[in-house]
């Protein structure tokens, strides 16, 4: 599952060159019944270097699509993509993210970077000053 983490932040990266982006990060997490993967984007970090204080912050949320079983997301299993856009300037410049299934996480990677691609410039002309 290591590779399918590294592909992710590296695709997204590339869809930014030459921007520094301080949160490109994604990591199994776990709870009681089962794991899913947790991706964090933002342009800039947040006051004291907080994640949720991060400008353009953007969490995806991956795992199995059996909500019921909450089991370990295996390779080939179908998954789903949620997003939380925590930052208002995001929705603002009309970036919208709609749910995400995908038939294993390989091609859920693959539509998470096409959605970055597709989204990369509204994302890099949004201000983030206060």
């Amino acid at each position: 599952m290591q590779n399918v983490i590294d592909s992710l932040t590296k695709g997204v990266a590339e869809a930014f060159p030459g921007r520094e982006l301080h949160y490109n990060r994604a990591v199994m997490s776990k709870i009681i019944k089962g794991r899913f993967i947790t991706y964090d984007f933002a342009f800039a970090p947040g006051y004291a270097n907080i994640l949720h204080n991060a400008h353009g912050l953007i969490r995806l949320l991956i795992r199995d699509k059996e909500p019921a079983l909450l089991k370990d997301i295996n390779e080939t299993d179908p998954v789903e993509v949620e997003a939380i856009l925590y930052d208002h300037r995001f929705k603002n410049a009309g970036i919208k993210f709609r749910k995400i299934n995908a038939k294993n996480v390989h091609e859920a990677v693959k539509k998470i970077v096409s959605w970055f691609e597709k989204n990369a410039t509204a994302m890099q002309d949004t201000k983030f000053t206060d």
